[in-house]
Parts: structure tokens; sequence; C-alpha cells
């Protein structure tokens, strides 16, 4: 009675799976260009800021 329906959800299943697996390692070559991108940035910001601390001179107090 229900050998054709459980069939069926073990398929739905087993596809609904393989689709998130496949969209998890899209979202993760996704991720890994954005995290490339924002390193780049981030070293950029540092730099930038290194060059201000750099050019003016420390306060010894408030």
């Amino acid at each position: 009675m229900f050998g054709p329906r459980i069939a069926l959800f073990e398929v739905y299943i087993v596809g609904t799976l393989l689709i998130a697996i496949m969209a998890n390692f899209a979202a993760n070559y996704i991720g890994r260009g954005r995290h490339y991108e924002n390193t780049g940035w981030i070293r950029k910001l540092e730099a930038e800021m290194r060059g201000l601390r750099g050019s003016q001179p420390l306060r010894s107090g408030p």
C-alpha cells in the first residue's frame, strides 16, 4: 500500500539533498572569490592606515 509512495518520497529526498549539495558548492565557489577580493581591500585599507599613522604626530594624552 505505501510502497510506491515511500519510494517516491525517497527519490524526492535524495534529489533535494543533491540540489542542496550542488548549491553549497556554488556558494563556496562564489564566496571564495569574494574572500580574495575582500582580503585585497582590507590590505589596501591597512596600508592606508599605516600611512596615516606615520604622517601624524603621536599624542601624549587626552
